[in-house]
C-alpha cells in the first residue's frame, strides 16, 4: 500500500516543494492519469484497475509558505464522474473541502498528523503513520525544538566551548519526554521494527555523546578550501555546511552506531545519502532527486533503502506472466524504486521493472485576483478532534452530499476494488466506528482469546480506577505478581 500512496502523493509533494520557500506567488495547472501494470489479488488488484480509470486535474496556488489546491477526481472521464475538492493551508493547518463534504470544512492541525497516523496503526492496524511522513511539515515541526537548541548555542559563533555543547546537548536529550511532536515522528519512522528506541536512546544520550566526543578546548568553525565550514573538533570535522550541502560524521551517536550523511541541494534537483552503523547495518539510504523545476525536461527521483530501519516494508516481486505482489523485504535486501522520464510519462519502476506510468501535464499560469484565504473557517470541524456523538454529527451532515457525489464514482469503480475496500472496513472494525456503534463484544473477545468470556463487560469505564488499569483497555496485570495476561 506504502508505495501507490508513494506514487499518487509524490506528484503533490513535487508541486508543492519549497512551498515553505516561497517568497512570489506561482500558479501551475496539473491533470494526472495512470497507467498500471496488473497486480495479483485483493486490495492491491483492485487499487490498479481503479488508477487506470482515475484523472485528477486542477490548479495548485502557492504564495509564501501557504497553498491552496483545487482539483477534481473523474473516473474514465467520465463527467457524471466528477467531484470537486479542494485543499489548502500552511505549515499550521490545512483544510479539505469537497462535493462529498457537503458546506463541511474539515481542519487538519499539521501537529497532530502524525500522532493520528501513529494512533490509526496502533488500534487499527493501518500503517497509515507511514504515509504522513510524505507530508512535508511533519517533519519541520517535529525538529524545530532540536534546531532551536542548537542555534541558541551555535548560531553567530566561531568557537563553542564544550560546556556550552553540552547546554545544547541537555536541551535536546529532555526533548523525546517533552516534545509530542517529536516523539510521535520518531514512532512513525521506527515503531514498527523498534528503531524509535535506537532515536531516542541518540536523543537522550547525547550529553553523554558529547562528554566522550568533543574534546576539552571545545569545537571550532573552520573555512574549508572549497567554501564550506566546518565545525571541528580536535582534528575531525564532525559537521561541514554550505549554503546547497551538509554533511555529517558523528561517530558512535546511534547506540555506539557511526552516523554518517551527505545531502546536496539546487533549486532543480536533490541528493541524499545516510549510512548508520558498521556497512550500513541499522540503515543504507540514499535518495536523488533531478529535473524537478518546470520545463527542465528529463525527471529522476530515485530511492534506495535497506537495513534493520527498513525491515517492515515490502518491494514488489514479479510474476513470469509480468504480474507483480508485494513480498516483505528479505534480509539484506534493498528496496529500488525510481520514478524517471519526462514529465508527461513519468515510469515507476522497482529493480528496474515497471510499476505503472504517471501520465502528468503541468501548466504555468498568470495568477488573477487575490491569494485565496487558507485558513479554517469558523464552524470548521477539525478532523482530529471528533469523537463519539461529535463524530455521528458529522456523519449525519456530510451523509446526503457524500451519498450524492460519491454513488456515481462506486458504480463505476472495478467491483474488485469495492470488493476489498468492504473487506478492510470490515476487519478493522471502521464501519462500527463511523457508524456510532462501537466494538462488538465478539471483538474483544479476539482481543482477549476465545477461552475467556469477557463478553459481560460491556462498560470498561467502570473498572478505570482498577490497579493496572491504563485507561485504554490494554497492558492488564497483577501488581502482585508482576505477570501480563
Amino acid at each position: 500500500m506504502l508505495k501507490r500512496t508513494l506514487c499518487a502523493l509524490m506528484v503533490f509533494l513535487m508541486l508543492t516543494a519549497g512551498a515553505g520557500r516561497a517568497e512570489e506567488r506561482s500558479l501551475v495547472g496539473f491533470d494526472l492519469s495512470f497507467e498500471t501494470v496488473p497486480a495479483d489479488s485483493g486490495f492491491l488488484k483492485g487499487l490498479m484497475e481503479l488508477l487506470d480509470m482515475a484523472a485528477v486535474s486542477g490548479t495548485l496556488d502557492r504564495q509564501d509558505g501557504a497553498f491552496a489546491l483545487s482539483g477534481s477526481l473523474t473516473l474514465n472521464r467520465s463527467a457524471r464522474t466528477q467531484t470537486a475538492f479542494s485543499l489548502r493551508g500552511t505549515g499550521q493547518n490545512v483544510v479539505l473541502t469537497g462535493d462529498f463534504l457537503g458546506d463541511v470544512e474539515l481542519a487538519l492541525n499539521n501537529d497532530a498528523l502524525v500522532e493520528f497516523g501513529n494512533k490509526l496503526y496502533n488500534h487499527l492496524g493501518l500503517p497509515v503513520q507511514r504515509c504522513t511522513l510524505l507530508w512535508p511539515y511533519v517533519h519541520g515541526r517535529a525538529l524545530v525544538n532540536v534546531t532551536g537548541a542548537l542555534r541558541t548555542v551555535f548560531e553567530g559563533k566561531a568557537e563553542v566551548s564544550k560546556a556550552e555543547a553540552l547546554q545544547a546537548a541537555e536541551a535536546i536529550a529532555a526533548l523525546p519526554r517533552t516534545d509530542n511532536s517529536l516523539y510521535h515522528w520518531m514512532l512513525a519512522l521506527g515503531g514498527e521494527t523498534g528503531f524509535d528506541e535506537t532515536l531516542t536512546a541518540a536523543l537522550t544520550g547525547l550529553p553523554d555523546w558529547v562528554e566522550e566526543h568533543i574534546a576539552e578546548e571545545g569545537l571550532f568553525l573552520r573555512a574549508q578550501p572549497d567554501g564550506s565550514q566546518s565545525w571541528v573538533s580536535g582534528e575531525h570535522a564532525l559537521v561541514t555546511f554550505s549554503a546547497s550541502r551538509l554533511e555529517l560524521a558523528l561517530p558512535g551517536l546511534l547506540d555506539g552506531n557511526d552516523l554518517f550523511l551527505s545531502a546536496g541541494w539546487s533549486e532543480a534537483g536533490f541528493d541524499c545519502a545516510v549510512t548508520l552503523g558498521a556497512e550500513g547495518e541499522l540503515l543504507r539510504a540514499a535518495i536523488h532527486g533531478s529535473g524537478l523545476k518546470i520545463g527542465s525536461g528529463e525527471v529522476s527521483l530515485t530511492l534506495s533503502a535497506s537495513g534493520m530501519a527498513v525491515s517492515h516494508l515490502s518491494a514488489p516481486a514479479f510474476d513470469e506472466s509480468g504480474v507483480w505482489r508485494t513480498v516483505p523485504l528479505a534480509e539484506g535486501q534493498s528496496l529500488n524504486l525510481s520514478l524517471t522520464g519526462p514529465i508527461e510519462n513519468l515510469v515507476l519502476s522497482s529493480d528496474g521493472q515497471r510499476l505503472m506510468t504517471l501520465c502528468l501535464r503541468l501548466s504555468e499560469k498568470q495568477p488573477t485576483g487575490a491569494f485565496p484565504n487558507v485558513e479554517p473557517g469558523p464552524d470548521a470541524v477539525s478532523f482530529l478532534m471528533v469523537a463519539d456523538q461529535s463524530l455521528a454529527d458529522l456523519m449525519a451532515r456530510i451523509a446526503q452530499p457524500a451519498l450524492k457525489s460519491l454513488l456515481p464514482l462506486v458504480a463505476e469503480a472495478p467491483a474488485s476494488f469495492i470488493s476489498s475496500v468492504m473487506d478492510i472496513v470490515d476487519e478493522v472494525g471502521l464501519m462500527s466506528m463511523l457508524t456510532g456503534e462501537g466494538f462488538e463484544d465478539d471483538e474483544w473477545d479476539d482481543d482477549w482469546g476465545e477461552d475467556e468470556d469477557w463478553g459481560e463487560y460491556e462498560d470498561w469505564s467502570e473498572y478505570e480506577d482498577w490497579e493496572g488499569w491504563d485507561g485504554e483497555g490494554e497492558d492488564w496485570y497483577d501488581e502482585d505478581e508482576g505477570e501480563e495476561y
